[in-house]
């Protein structure tokens, strides 16, 4: 029985540090993708942005993806939703789709921590695109925003970064984000 046990806890542990290493390994692999310069270019591409709004996102991704914790987070969520199954084909929309929905998931479940000055501050960007967006794309964030997928509310707000002030963007994506 003693032998069992031990055989049992031996190969716990081996399980255990296998898979700690092999989700190490996907780590360190997400962490050389999103910190090169032209991933952060393709995502910006994806979403259409060019000039000021570019540059001050360009900004924000780069100082964001050198957060270890984000990485580490990153992962996690992507191995909860099973991206070691996404059709490999497919990952760049999977990727793009997974991203949009897990920031809305974590700037919603953050917003009660942020102090009252953030959360002016997250006001105040949003009556600003609010008075720089037509009347039917607010309609579609507040009104049907929840039918539509997080990426397509993404891009409809993203279009609207050209009409604000660099500053506004700036403190906007200039917050401390935490996990």
């Amino acid at each position: 029985m003693r032998k069992m046990i031990v055989l049992l806890v031996s190969i716990f542990c081996f399980c255990t540090a296998f898979a700690d290493t092999k989700t190490r390994a996907i780590e360190l692999e997400v962490a050389k993708s999103i910190r090169a310069p032209a991933f952060v270019e393709r995502v910006l591409d994806g979403y259409g942005l060019t000039g000021m709004p570019r540059q001050v996102l360009r900004e924000h991704m780069q100082e964001l993806y050198k957060s270890n914790e984000v990485i580490e987070m990153l992962v996690k969520e992507m191995l909860n939703t099973g991206a070691d199954k996404w059709d490999k084909e497919k990952q760049s929309e999977y990727g793009k789709k997974f991203g949009a929905e897990l920031f809305l998931s974590y700037a919603m479940k953050g917003m009660p921590r942020l102090s009252f000055e953030e959360q002016k501050t997250f006001v105040k960007f949003l009556l600003s695109w609010l008075y720089a967006a037509s009347d039917d794309d607010c309609k579609k964030l507040l009104v049907s925003g929840g039918s539509t997928s997080s990426l397509d509310d993404a891009n409809v707000e993203m279009k609207y970064y050209h009409r604000m002030e660099r500053e506004e963007l700036r403190n906007y994506f200039a917050r401390r984000i935490q996990i």
